[in-house]
């Protein structure tokens, strides 16, 4: 079964209250491995190598309809370490609705602690503003399935 887009929600929590990124139009998910070159007088004219570090990163576009995600600056100017989850989710009407969300517990979702690094917001004349958020993770990226049934209501993430 296909991801529809609409259906990748980024969530963003401190302790245990967890708020859905609202209005999304787009999320991903990049992850990168770095690399050690371990290659000698054995390897020849050929490179060799080993693995060393894994990182990755989420970034995620938005309508800007109102200021429910203004408190994103504040996060991005303070550096606060926030727990991510970039979840599918069931029962979602419309790729910009915020109300009712339930993440699908059939599905993985991604869990990790990350770091704001790039928050940029754009208005042009005759559209309605966006804004995008990118974030850096710092420590290892969980898949896990939430199978308690994890509810969003509004913005917050209930038990």
């Amino acid at each position: 079964m296909k991801i529809k887009g609409k259906n990748m929600i980024l969530f963003y929590g401190i302790g245990d209250t967890y708020k859905a990124v609202a209005y999304s139009t787009d999320a991903s998910l990049d992850m990168s491995r770095s690399l050690i070159d371990v290659g000698g007088k054995t390897t020849g004219s050929w490179d060799e190598k080993k693995t060393r570090k894994a990182g990755w990163a989420i970034s995620s576009s938005h309508l800007l309809a109102d200021t429910s995600n203004v408190d994103l600056v504040g996060l991005f100017t303070e550096g606060t370490i926030l727990t991510i989850v970039l979840a599918q989710v069931s029962e979602h009407k419309d790729s910009i609705d915020v109300g009712n969300y339930t993440i699908d517990t059939e599905k993985y979702s991604y869990v990790g602690n990350a770091i704001i690094t790039k928050l940029s917001l754009k208005a042009t004349n005759g559209q309605t503003a966006t804004f995008s958020v990118e974030l850096t993770g710092t420590g290892n990226l969980q898949k896990k399935k939430y199978e308690d049934g994890l509810t969003v209501t509004g913005d917050v993430i209930q038990d």
